[in-house]
């Protein structure tokens, strides 16, 4: 270390005192065992330690490499980052100690930070540190190191002000150690593979035919534009070959993946199409082969948790469901600027727990709204099963106005396939419901589970088999509006409330039919008191609608019970 950098050690400004006694504990090695205990006899020397949280991945519950270790004390948590910073955990593995913020919005947006490069392999992260401190209060500071503790000759280091990222980046070109710095404006990684994925100009090509030869397949590839570089695997493990190439320019890489990929032709055999993607770096391949590992180790046991309240914690949702199982993990989904997303996701040790916690929690009324729990799916899965569900929707709704009949007087009567008794439900009137000449009827409670604004539904007297007199109308309406081409929460906004409750009552019908058609008219008619948000839900949902037509029948059948 040369004679500047004791300078700036010596020069380093004093830390202002903080009120937190909380700290984020980085770069532990995935593979400690018991890392909470690790950590608990390492911290505890410096003062009392109320907890210790170790980050795992929801689906593997393997250490993402980083906890939280809350004091006491907030003078205990100053003394451990200035005694046990950059500490050996185990032998050639340093810890990083920084303070804990509780807005992770500034850490994610890598303002105020720093990319150096061509650091000495002498030089530690302490004396890194160290060297930038005299511009202001370091936020975070580390230098990469490989699985060995050796130095990879790179780092970051990320202030608490601007002011002093902008002067620390004069140290560019200062000679630390044997070596000259270079200090850049770090740019996020998501930012770079998105820069890169715009320029790229490697190409990489499998499915070759075994009998095709470099020749062949430059000649080819050359037809779109120049090449630099071109490596095509010379023996074939399998019964196929792949090439790299490199192009002159990002635009003769893209159209060589636009018309090759996907294709036949005479660089692979007949019935066998081409490959051909954009390079990719050995590190990029294995992460997604992990998350496709982690995926299909998660099928099954992971649930998609929606409806929640603001006030739930990870604690209090995984007090709620582990009566089903033993859960290993849940999680929050927070937004960009830490705030809470309404769901969340909660992992079994087994798929019959996860089966189970569906099956008694999906419509539960917990909070304000009822729980929808489903299982978790990937992004595009789910897309996917949505799409096809609103196909199939739009499908039977165009069946469903095939077989309605209209009479004189613009009201809505019977379908021919539903028995003389069972007339349409009010939501299938047109226009203003006139009074309808009947008894008065009992009230019935649902169960627990439904919405609560169908705790008290009128039912019709002992003698509903015979049809109820028919609803005056003031004067002529529209028939209600088809829902053919699908309905959402954006249409509906769009209709007065008699149009929301004729589509809405139009599409319920549909559905509850193919459940149980012989009481779809009064069933439709209980679930239109729900909440429209609730309603789309159902419509959604199988398993939800189900479930709900299930708790009507149970109410219908009670109230048959107590009339007789």
């Amino acid at each position: 270390m040369n004679n500047d950098t004791i300078e700036l050690m010596e020069g380093v400004p004093p830390q202002a005192p903080r009120a937190s006694a909380s700290l984020y504990v980085g770069d532990l090695p995935v593979d400690l065992p018991n890392p909470e205990d690790a950590l608990f006899s390492l911290f505890n020397k410096v003062g009392m330690v109320i907890s210790i949280k170790v980050c795992r991945d929801i689906n593997t519950q393997r250490s993402l490499g980083y906890a939280y270790v809350n004091f006491q004390a907030p003078a205990d948590a100053e003394r451990a980052i200035e005694t046990l910073n950059y500490t050996d955990i185990i032998p050639n593995h340093q810890i990083r100690i920084m303070w804990s913020s509780r807005d992770p919005s500034t850490r994610r947006a890598g303002v105020n930070n720093l990319f150096v490069k061509n650091i000495d392999p002498t030089i530690s992260t302490r004396a890194l540190r160290d060297a930038f401190a005299v511009f202001g209060p370091i936020t975070s500071c580390k230098i990469a190191m490989d699985d060995n503790g050796n130095s990879r000759g790179y780092g970051f280091v990320q202030f608490d002000k601007e002011e002093s990222w902008v002067k620390a980046q004069a140290l560019d070109g200062t000679v630390l150690g044997a070596q000259p710095l270079s200090v850049k404006t770090f740019v996020k990684k998501s930012d770079r593979e998105a820069e890169a994925a715009k320029t790229f100009v490697g190409v990489y090509i499998k499915n070759i035919k075994s009998s095709a030869t470099q020749e062949e397949v430059s000649a080819e590839v050359a037809k779109f534009g120049e090449v630099k570089d071109i490596f095509v695997s010379p023996h074939s493990q399998h019964s196929t070959k792949y090439a790299l190439v490199t192009f002159a320019s990002h635009d003769n890489a893209v159209a060589v993946i636009s018309q090759l990929n996907d294709s036949q032709g005479i660089l692979s055999e007949a019935g066998v199409k081409l490959y051909v993607a954009r390079a990719q770096k050995k590190t990029e391949r294995q992460k997604m082969e992990r998350q496709g590992q982690n995926l299909y180790q998660s099928q099954g046991r992971n649930v998609y948790v929606k409806h929640l309240d603001d006030s739930i914690t990870k604690e209090k949702l995984e007090d709620l469901f582990q009566q089903f199982g033993k859960v290993t993990s849940c999680a929050l989904m927070k937004d960009a600027s830490g705030n809470f997303r309404g769901f969340g996701f909660v992992c079994f040790e087994t798929k019959e727990s996860a089966a189970a916690a569906i099956r008694e929690m999906n419509g539960k009324q917990i909070f304000r709204r009822p729980l929808y729990v489903s299982q978790a799916q990937q992004r595009d899965m789910r897309h996917q099963v949505l799409d096809e569900q609103r196909r199939t929707m739009v499908a039977q709704q165009q069946r469903f106005n095939q077989q309605m009949m209209y009479h004189p007087g613009n009201q809505w009567g019977r379908y021919p396939a539903m028995p003389p008794q069972a007339f349409m439900p009010p939501f299938m009137m047109n226009g203003p419901q006139g009074p309808m000449r009947r008894p008065p009827m009992p009230r019935v409670q649902f169960p627990g589970p439904m919405n609560p604004r169908m705790n008290m539904m009128p039912m019709r007297p002992a003698n509903f088999n015979q049809p109820p007199r028919a609803y005056t109308q003031p004067q002529p309406q529209r028939p209600p509006q088809g829902v053919a081409n699908g309905i959402s929460a954006q249409n509906l906004a769009k209709m007065s409330p008699e149009e929301q409750k004729n589509a809405l009552g139009e599409r319920l019908y549909s559905k509850i039919n193919e459940v149980n058609p012989s009481q779809a008219a009064k069933i439709t008619g209980m679930l239109l008191e729900m909440e429209t948000g609730e309603i789309l839900n159902v419509l959604e949902d199988q398993r939800l609608l189900v479930a709900k037509v299930n708790e009507a029948v149970t109410v219908l059948q009670q109230h048959e019970s107590n009339i007789h």
